[in-house]
């Protein structure tokens, strides 16, 4: 399947959804398709089960066809109750699609983001990391995952290095 015939396949798909409800059937329809919710233990905050990932589908340059057809998915994403969002730097053009698109939304307020760290080294884990935040036009990234677990006990050490920093940070600005 090239790009453009997935970029086409989401844009279908979410036409279909766009289609009118039958009244008669409006009401069961909005009962059932209420999102369901976990709770991230460490912060209570509930997000649905399921997100959408990125992998291929937002792999794709930005003309103004994908443009229309990928921020028509996001948007309708969002209306429909979804928050997460997955990605990686191993995904192409997918953090900066993403980055793109839901700032010109105006819904990246709205979104859980999670990307990942695939590299090997601390200094190599921190460029990996800034540069995902900068594509996903990002002040902080909600979920940062070690992707395929490469090279994990320094990203992991990395991570919980920079949590710390952040905490202390955030602890000073409100004393």
């Amino acid at each position: 399947m090239t790009r453009r015939e997935a970029a086409r396949l989401i844009g279908a798909t979410a036409g279909g959804l766009l289609l009118p409800i039958e009244p008669a059937h409006a009401q069961a329809k909005a009962e059932s398709s209420a999102m369901l919710t976990r709770a991230i233990p460490s912060t209570g905050e509930k997000l649905p089960v399921i997100g959408l990932g990125t992998w291929q589908a937002f792999d794709v340059d930005l003309t103004a066809d994908t443009r229309r057809q990928l921020g028509d998915v996001l948007s309708l994403f969002v209306k429909l109750g979804g928050r997460a969002i997955d990605t990686s730097p191993m995904y192409g053009h997918a953090e900066d699609v993403i980055g793109e698109l839901t700032t010109a939304l105006g819904i990246r307020d709205r979104i859980f983001l999670a990307t990942k760290v695939w590299t090997r080294g601390k200094e190599n884990g921190i460029k990996s990391m800034e540069r995902s935040m900068a594509l996903l036009h990002a002040k902080r990234i909600d979920l940062m995952q070690v992707h395929n677990l490469v090279d994990v006990q320094t990203q992991l050490a990395t991570l919980r290095e920079s949590s710390e920093i952040t905490l202390l940070k955030s602890t000073m600005a409100r004393s």
